[in-house]
């Protein structure tokens, strides 16, 4: 169940790349063909990475597309590529989220408690971005 809602957030994600590129694209061309541009379209670009990286790295992952390094991972049996890869989830990536999580909690309270936004006039609020990505209704700040 969790690999068929894997691949169909993949299916939809995976078209932010072409947002992504084609936002970017727009900015260019209005910066230097018309010397002009939009603060909330330059933060968009940073936000729908962001987005597109969070949401697809399951999906790498289960499509086995991650990058790692191969020189003993390739010759090893599958069974033997199972337990490295439960070993690397369980003492690396998921120590490393909550440390993350541990280390910005308070930064992130007080951002939004605050109300925080762009430093720029005319930029995009986070919280915008992060009301939308958030899994949990209890966990988004009152949008």
């Amino acid at each position: 169940m969790i690999d068929a809602c894997t691949w169909r957030l993949g299916q939809v994600v995976k078209w932010l790349a072409l947002v992504l590129m084609l936002v970017q694209f727009a900015v260019v061309v209005m910066r230097y063909a018309y010397g002009s541009s939009f603060i909330w379209m330059q933060e968009s670009v940073t936000y729908v990475h962001a987005t597109l990286f969070m949401l697809a790295i399951g999906y790498a992952y289960l499509l086995d597309a991650h990058v790692r390094v191969d020189i003993f991972y390739a010759g090893w049996s599958e069974q033997a590529k199972a337990w490295t890869d439960l070993l690397a989830v369980l003492l690396a990536v998921l120590p490393f989220c909550a440390l993350i999580i541990w280390a910005s909690w308070g930064y992130v309270a007080v951002s939004f408690r605050l109300s925080e936004g762009s430093m720029a006039l005319g930029g995009l609020w986070p919280a915008f971005w992060a009301c939308r990505q958030s899994p949990s209704p209890s966990a988004r700040p009152a949008c």
